[in-house]
């Protein structure tokens, strides 16, 4: 079981999670996690508008690491899934993919 201790827990590795991480490194806040199910993101904005374009030749070209829009994933990056949250003890229960089980505080 491995543990975390942060100041702001990002749940979803999505834009809205991309978009909160960046503005966070924007204002110089660096204790922070993001919690995101798959190591990969899908630029989703580009499929309707990018397929059989130069740049979008497929569905696979929307595809991309977590550390293009975020050059500090390895640091702030948790591969995995939150199960449960307990707002009065302040902890987020989850299971990382490479582990059995994290407890993220």
């Amino acid at each position: 079981m491995k543990e975390y201790s942060t100041d702001i827990l990002i749940v979803g590795g999505g834009p809205g999670g991309i978009f909160t991480s960046r503005s966070l490194l924007a204002n110089k806040i660096t204790d922070f996690k993001v919690v995101c199910d798959e190591p990969d993101v899908v630029c989703r904005c580009n499929i309707p508008y990018g397929i059989g374009k130069k740049f979008l030749n497929d569905i696979n070209d929307a595809v991309t690491s977590h550390k293009t829009f975020l050059p500090n994933f390895e640091d702030v990056g948790i591969v995995g899934r939150i199960n449960r949250i307990d707002h009065a003890a302040k902890t987020a229960y989850g299971r990382r993919s490479e582990e059995h089980t994290s407890e993220l505080q």
